[in-house]
């Protein structure tokens, strides 16, 4: 792919580029190794295996490995065992050159230097995608955005997501020290803020997302009106620890102009082995969420007139009241953190009951995977397109759940549903790559979903079933 993209011809037709620390890391890194030794020899006499360094190395994902073994990989192998570092960095900057027509740059920089190696993929983008980009994602420590967003000032942009890594010496607020809080504020206050008030009359979208241990309060106070907002993404925490203040973040809740709000506390990864060895991965959100729901509560302009939703579940007293004041207008519907019971699905449901026709995309958990559950959406929601369930360990096989007398079910025959996704207790990586290599139903949502499909013949699309292999799929995109 990367020879073909050598062409300008065949680079101009792409239209998302992303870029990878752990890949540039990689290649820095074998670089260097095998600059001190000309030979593919370790100091002991022992060969080395530029796969095995690769693997050992950097955290890769099982399904993303066979892209590089020696035959059927990538290049059939020959970009990461035969060319030199050097020249693929090259190639790759050949390549971003005539990616003139890109809208989109994600750069997950994280801890890279910034250096003649690193900067040439900064500078080829500045160079190539001047007018054409109108998205920019950034993903570094928040010290290092003054001088990558120096290379990254492009003109046209009109969607802006930076990403607040750790800093890697200190990775707890107690290890920190002022003179380090202060640098990374004056970062923000100094870099990010300005680079944001450049585009204030254009930007559209706005996604903020930190695992830094900075507070964030002054962040927001300081930034200025966005009158042409539509989409504003939080992925923070938001406990007093983080979030002294969140007034700054309530002032943006009620920009007359937001249509799409996502508000996501980070989450918690737990990993469970059941006896059948089979390994599921569970998540849940930071409880810093329920302080800054309450103060939602208490200011009724917020989250108002949205087309779409996406909040953390606390309880139909806290969370409903929410939801009700763009109850009109919602097509779309996000709630995260807590299993839902039946009578609490039915709740929110219910909330829609005057315009049952126009939710068009719900995403929920759910305690127990139910007939009653696919019942209800299909008779309440009747023109709803896309429905994601989150649930909890069967204690029933589909057969049971989903009998074939269910087939008989009138609204099931007249439901619209083209899109579904049943996700067992587990977490969906959002990345390009991830969703793509480990994004994959496992069985038994498979077997489900199958199940579903058969009782509900409107659908078509099964998410995590694969049509093309991994390889077809990458092939669709450009991703270094």
């Amino acid at each position: 792919m990367l020879n073909m993209l050598q062409n300008p011809l065949v680079a101009i037709h792409v239209q998302k580029l992303y870029i990878r620390a752990w890949f540039i890391q990689y290649l820095l890194k074998r670089g260097a190794l095998f600059g001190k030794h000309s030979s593919s020899t370790s100091k002991s006499g022992r060969r080395i295996n530029s796969r095995d360094l690769f693997f050992s190395s950097f955290n890769i994902p099982k399904t993303l490995k066979p892209l590089f073994r020696s035959r059927g990989g990538l290049g059939e192998g020959k970009l990461v065992e035969t060319l030199s570092p050097k020249l693929i960095l090259s190639l790759m900057a050949v390549a971003i050159e005539g990616m003139a027509n890109a809208t989109v740059l994600d750069f997950e920089w994280r801890d890279l230097p910034l250096n003649k190696d690193t900067s040439v993929f900064l500078t080829a983008t500045r160079k190539t995608f001047g007018p054409s980009l109108r998205r920019l994602a950034l993903q570094a420590p928040i010290i290092m955005f003054k001088e990558l967003l120096a290379i990254a000032d492009f003109p046209h942009l009109d969607e802006l997501a930076f990403y607040f890594d750790y800093a890697l010496e200190s990775k707890t607020r107690k290890e920190r020290k002022p003179v380090e809080a202060s640098a990374e504020l004056q970062e923000l206050l100094n870099t990010l803020i300005p680079f944001i008030t450049r585009r204030r009359s254009t930007l559209r979208t706005l996604h903020i997302s930190s695992s830094s241990s900075s507070d964030l309060s002054i962040f927001f106070l300081r930034l200025p009106d966005l009158p042409g907002l539509r989409r504003l993404n939080l992925e923070i925490r938001f406990d007093e620890s983080h979030l002294v203040d969140s007034s700054g973040i309530l002032k943006f809740l009620q920009t007359s102009s937001l249509l799409h709000v996502r508000l996501k506390p980070p989450i918690t990864i737990s990993s469970d082995v059941h006896a059948d060895g089979r390994d599921t991965t569970s998540t849940r959100r930071d409880n810093g969420w329920a302080q800054l729901n309450q103060k939602i509560l208490g200011h009724v302009g917020c989250l108002r007139r949205l087309e779409s939703l996406e909040l953390p579940f606390l309880s139909l007293e806290k969370t409903l009241p929410l939801i009700r004041r763009s109850s009109d207008t919602l097509t779309a519907l996000t709630l995260t953190n807590k299993f839902l019971s039946l009578s609490e699905v039915t709740e929110v449901i219910h909330l829609f009951h005057h315009r049952p026709f126009d939710l068009q995309h719900l995403h929920l958990e759910v305690v127990s995977l139910e007939l009653v559950i696919l019942k209800l959406l299909a008779l309440r929601v009747p023109n709803l397109f896309s429905l994601e369930l989150v649930f909890k360990e069967p204690d029933r096989i589909p057969e049971e759940v989903f009998p074939d007398e269910s087939l008989d079910y009138a609204p099931f025959k007249d439901w619209r549903l083209y899109d579904l996704g049943l996700y067992l207790s587990r977490y969906q990586p959002p990345s390009p790559e991830t969703s793509l290599l480990t994004g994959v139903s496992t069985p038994i949502e498979e077997t489900f979903m199958n199940k579903i499909q058969k009782t509900v013949p409107s659908i078509v699309e099964l998410k995590g079933v694969e049509r093309l292999s991994p390889l077809e799929a990458l092939a669709t995109r450009f991703t270094v």
